[in-house]
Order: structure tokens, then C-alpha cells, then sequence
């Protein structure tokens, strides 16, 4: 009983080591992630706030958009 309680005890502290380190990750990806979008959404703005024309605007946001969408696809 000893030693099946001393091998229980072991699985489930390494089990939680590995949560940790897989939460860690996740956190930093989601942090990333972040870190991306609101990258790409200043690039944007910067972009859409020089354009010239309601035309280039308009090419500003869509380029903004398909880029985000693909990232969504990429990250998926």
C-alpha cells in the first residue's frame, strides 16, 4: 500500500508540473498573441490615418482584416 500511495503521490506531482509548464506556455502564447494583434492594429491605424484617399482607407482596413483572419487561421 506504501508503495502504491509513494507512486500515486509521484504521477500526480509530475502530472502537475507538466499543468504548470503547459499553462506557462499557453499564457505566454496568449501574450503574444496579444502582443501581435494590437501591433498590427497601431500599424493600421497609423497606415489608415495617412491615407490619402477614402479608396486607400478602405484598402488600409481590408488589407487590417484579412491579415487578422489569416493570423486567427495561422494561431488555429
Amino acid at each position: 500500500i506504501s508503495k502504491a500511495a509513494q507512486t500515486a503521490s509521484e504521477q500526480l506531482n509530475v502530472q502537475a508540473t507538466q499543468a504548470r509548464d503547459n499553462a506557462a506556455k499557453a499564457g505566454l502564447k496568449i501574450l503574444e498573441v496579444a502582443k501581435e494583434d494590437a501591433d498590427a492594429g497601431f500599424a493600421a491605424m497609423r497606415d489608415l490615418l495617412a491615407a490619402k484617399s477614402p479608396l486607400e482607407a478602405f484598402d488600409v482596413s481590408t488589407k487590417y482584416w484579412r491579415g487578422r483572419l489569416e493570423a486567427r487561421i495561422a494561431q488555429a
